[in-house]
């Protein structure tokens, strides 16, 4: 099993917490944005 270590700036900003926030939000009128949102969902429960 890996360890992923997410990072954030000095304020909490953190550009891969960005990215999935905006992939969650097109999931809902793109069909493309869903299903890499279902891949990730999926990768990071394993």
């Amino acid at each position: 099993m890996y360890e992923i270590e997410f990072y954030e700036t000095a304020d909490g900003v953190s550009e891969l917490w960005n990215f999935l926030d905006d992939l969650e939000q097109k999931a809902e009128k793109n069909k493309d944005a869903r299903i890499q949102h279902k891949q990730i969902s999926f990768i990071s429960s394993c």
